[in-house]
């Protein structure tokens, strides 16, 4: 992703909003310069009596945007079971920009994945004859870098042989990773597409579905009796380069895409939610999570008695509660993108921004209920905007 634009000179104290568009930093860069404008922003909330619930819940929007990182997924599995697949299938296409030998080869260690805008880290363990030679090559990656998720993928054949290596070595696994903190994770059935009848296309036949479903209930049997309580069991089939081209899509990648998102750490879920085309759900829960985050965080500085004293704070703020609905949505964040959203808003070269700060800080000399107007007025006004942002970029009604 490219550097954020240079804003130019110092802006006047009412910016226009379309001389002013910083673009997230890619996850790559260092948060130092983020992390400073937050202790800023802390030191202005500082100020307000009765704030420490506000920061607590305002400290979401903190870990959701300014502590974004891409996800860690680890998959676990035989070799050919269709672990590269799977992530590629999630991602909407193959955007991997990783050398294919060394993941295919079962070599352990950390892989920074990026194409089209997407972020992922992704990892994959290879389970062996020698079962602990296996779980010493996943410390070493747990030990490198903890997942956040750890997909333990299955094809027919495997759940027919029994799961018991399988299972041994992803229960170890996290054993190793979970010291660290919380990690997910999922049970993926892999490959459902190749159970007779092997050449039915989704929508799958009755015949098909009775296979598939007699599949599971015998994974979930060895789970049971293993004692194994994943956060979710999910059958998929993800096409071949080949059968892309025939038009040939995915099953079963959406809910996995929404649960993958959903158990995330908030720092981790933007970066997914844009990276899995499936994740609409969870794009819109994000979003509208950003949204009622940044009006909490108007209204909060709005309260400051001094006028003038959140021109700084909420100006930008405003626009990174946009430009962060744009990433969500895989736009490209440009001076075209932002003037089409403003016309589709009703905005005019900042004008309505203008007006709504200008009473904001006049209502601020009203003696005693000055900074509670200004608080409504920024708040309401930072909500409008990020309806409005919800609407155009994710097609969505806001639920906020």
């Amino acid at each position: 992703m490219s550097e954020p634009i240079d804003p130019g000179p110092e802006p006047d104290p009412v910016p226009d909003p379309l001389e002013v568009l910083p673009i997230p930093p890619p996850p790559s860069a260092t948060s130092e310069d983020a992390g400073e404008g937050w202790d800023e922003l802390m030191k202005v909330l500082d100020r307000v009596p009765f704030v420490s619930g506000l920061k607590r819940d305002i400290a979401k929007l903190n870990r959701l945007v300014y502590q974004r990182r891409p996800p860690r997924l680890l998959a676990v599995g035989t070799p050919q079971c269709g672990r590269s697949q799977l992530l590629n299938a999630l991602l909407g296409g193959p955007v991997l920009s990783v050398d294919p030998a060394r993941v295919q080869s079962g070599a352990p260690g950390w892989h920074p994945l990026e194409g089209r805008g997407k972020h992922v880290d992704w990892a994959e363990l290879s389970l062996g004859s020698d079962v602990e030679s296996s779980v010493q090559a996943g410390r070493a990656i747990v030990d490198e870098r903890k997942p956040d998720s750890v997909l333990l993928v299955l094809t027919p054949e495997d759940v027919a042989r029994g799961l018991g290596h399988h299972l041994e070595l992803a229960g170890r696994v996290l054993d190793r990773a979970r010291k660290e903190g919380p990690t997910s994770l999922f049970i993926v059935l892999s490959k459902i597409d190749t159970l007779p009848p092997e050449h039915a296309a989704a929508p799958f036949p009755v015949a098909k579905l009775d296979a598939i479903a007699a599949v599971k209930s015998e994974l979930r049997k060895q789970l049971n009796e293993a004692a194994v309580q994943p956060d979710g069991v999910y059958a998929v089939a993800t096409p071949t380069p080949a059968e892309q081209r025939l038009e040939i899509g995915p099953v079963g990648l959406e809910d996995l895409a929404e649960c993958l998102v959903k158990k995330l750490p908030p720092p981790a879920q933007v970066e997914a939610a844009r990276a899995f085309p499936g994740a609409a759900a969870s794009r819109r829960r994000v979003a509208n999570d950003v949204v009622r985050c940044s009006s909490t965080l108007a209204i909060t500085v709005a309260i400051t008695p001094l006028p003038l004293s959140d021109v700084a704070v909420i100006a930008p703020l405003q626009v990174m509660m946009v430009t962060t609905l744009a990433y969500l949505s895989g736009r490209a964040w440009d001076r075209k993108t932002a003037g089409e959203w403003m016309m589709s808003a009703g905005l005019v070269s900042g004008a309505g921004f203008g007006l709504r700060w200008g009473a904001q800080q006049a209502v601020k000399f009203i003696p005693g209920m000055g900074s509670i107007l200004s608080a409504g007025i920024a708040g309401m006004g930072t909500l409008a905007l990020g309806r409005a942002a919800l609407k155009y970029f994710l097609d969505a009604p806001a639920e906020v």
